[in-house]
């Protein structure tokens, strides 16, 4: 696992999807990450296809990540190493 830590500069919230764009400190441009990505059945994603966990900790997420944007503050992002499949966010370093 890997940490990121920037600024939040974009989140994107769409049906199947979430998105969050960090700029790094030091860096030009900023990274982005998935929050999730849900393929369902013939590409319709039904309530049994994402647990209530998944979309708490989701809301969760997008909640922080807002909130960080709009003060300024860092956010730290956990993914894989060679992914942008977020596993964890924060508020801070």
């Amino acid at each position: 696992m890997t940490d990121t830590v920037g600024q939040c500069t974009r989140i994107e919230v769409l049906q199947h999807s979430g998105k969050v764009w960090v700029q790094p400190a030091g860096t030009t441009s900023p990274e982005l990450f998935l929050l999730w990505f849900f393929i369902g059945t013939r590409d319709i994603v039904t309530n049994e296809d994402i647990s209530a966990f998944d979309r708490v900790r989701h809301s969760m997420w997008v909640a922080m990540l807002q909130r960080a944007m709009d003060s300024g503050q860092p956010v730290t992002i956990t993914h894989d190493d060679a992914g942008a499949f977020c596993r964890a966010v924060k508020v801070g370093t």
